[in-house]
């Protein structure tokens, strides 16, 4: 699969948008929307970022990089990706937090490949992932802000409306066709940034911050409640086969 991407482990990944459509990063000029003409632009696959600060608990990257989209357009663009842990304040802060009510399941097993997205109007700025083998929680979170341009559709095809993508996804990777091995497997949760109509040296920033949980469910349960509106056992009945 490295001819498409480097699949690599890790916490977090940096991505750009969108992956298909007239305004594609992912596929060059005239190329048809196939999976054996997707590449992962080498700016977020494998290229090095060069370290400008870090401490106990953080580490700040930055780089510069030229894109060039599907339909031709040419971007100059300067990266500053910044990963830190967590303080338990902080985390407090997020777990203590309120939503409404509302929850859409998707198993994340990596072999069928599929992907369900949320857009802004219907997202709570949240999502979650439970592991009930090894009893873990995760909660993602972004910030949420303004999006005037609405966000990138990345579906792979030529698109009637290029800025009604969504705002949070969950993909689970699988075989790209039958009898393919899958680039994983995978599952993935994913916040995207609204779409960034940047003009010269105008700046936009993301924030996503990834919490795992590790305990019982009886200790763990509450935080499910508030969080995502369901409790393990409605997790555990709705994800069955």
């Amino acid at each position: 699969m490295e001819e498409h991407i480097y699949v690599f482990g890790g916490e977090e990944r940096f991505w750009l948008g969108p992956e298909g459509g007239q305004f594609a990063l992912y596929f060059k000029p005239g190329d048809k929307f196939e999976f054996s003409n997707w590449k992962t632009p080498s700016v977020i696959d494998n290229e090095a970022y060069r370290l400008v600060e870090r401490t106990m608990a953080s580490a700040s990257f930055e780089h510069r990089a030229r894109l060039v989209n599907y339909s031709g357009t040419v971007f100059e663009i300067g990266i500053k990706r910044t990963v830190k842990l967590l303080d338990k304040v902080l985390v407090e802060n997020i777990l203590n937090e309120e939503f409404a009510e509302g929850v859409l399941f998707m198993k994340g097993d990596g072999i069928y490949r599929s992907k369900i997205g949320i857009n802004a109007l219907r997202s709570l700025g949240v999502a979650g992932s439970y592991d009930a083998k090894d009893r873990v929680l995760t909660v993602v979170t972004y910030n949420v802000q303004d999006a005037p341009n609405g966000y990138v559709n990345s579906m792979w095809e030529h698109q009637k409306e290029p800025y009604s993508g969504d705002v949070i996804n969950a993909y689970n990777d699988g075989a790209p066709s039958p009898g393919k091995k899958p680039m994983g497997p995978f599952y993935e949760i994913e916040s995207s940034s609204p779409a960034a109509a940047l003009t010269p040296g105008e700046l936009m920033q993301h924030v996503q911050r990834t919490i795992h949980l590790h305990g019982t469910e009886e200790e763990l349960n509450p935080t499910a409640l508030r969080l995502l509106g369901v409790s393990f056992e409605e997790i555990k009945a709705g994800l069955e086969d």
